[in-house]
């Protein structure tokens, strides 16, 4: 079963970039988490190819096996157009 769904995007935005400055303040988020919760990190190359909801039904689809969900959302992403590369990180909690 999954947790809580929650989505923050923030697209196409530089938040920093190394060499520009000799000090990294990295941008961090906080949000509360409970055990059954999967948190997903992922590059736009997967949200410009998948709406919100594919992504929630193939993980939904594949919860009981992380890895094959990731598999699955970058093999759906790559069918869509695949026009960027994408990156996918699943943490089963």
């Amino acid at each position: 079963m999954l947790g809580h769904l929650f989505f923050r995007k923030k697209k196409r935005i530089l938040m920093q970039a190394l060499g520009i400055s000799k000090e990294l303040s990295p941008a961090s988020v906080s949000m509360k988490v409970k055990s059954g919760d999967i948190v997903l990190l992922c590059s736009d190359g997967l949200t410009d190819m998948l709406s919100d909801e594919e992504i929630l039904s193939i993980i939904r689809k594949h919860s009981g096996d992380i890895e094959s969900s990731a598999d699955k959302l970058v093999e759906t992403a790559n069918a869509h157009g695949g026009i960027d590369n994408i990156s996918v990180v699943l943490v089963s909690l």
